[in-house]
């Protein structure tokens, strides 16, 4: 079966892509788009769960003091336990950087 050159050019250039989206997948492991957050209004602490919240804990915080309702001078205060080690800055230089 011979090729033209338009069907030639279709094949190499989904070999391209295939190729750099197989490249690709490793970088995206580590994703955060399937994370989830659950909040327990009793107790007042957001859960943090990895893998669409069938995977582990990454990390929780449990607020523990809180101005509700204020004018000026809001504030909120809590605790957070990281499941790992990990860096709280990460992302924030392409904010404020």
């Amino acid at each position: 079966m011979k090729m033209n050159n338009n069907n030639s050019r279709n094949f190499i250039f989904m070999f391209i892509a295939l190729a750099l989206f197989m490249a690709m997948v490793p970088m995206t492991s580590a994703a955060t788009w399937d994370n989830v957050k659950h909040y327990d209004k009793d107790t007042e602490t957001i859960t943090i769960k990895n893998t669409l919240g069938l995977g582990k804990t990454l990390a929780t915080h449990t607020l523990t003091d809180n101005t509700y309702q204020c004018l000026t001078d809001c504030y909120a205060e809590g605790t957070t336990e990281l499941m790992e080690d990990a860096d709280l800055t990460m992302g924030l230089e392409r904010v404020y950087g």
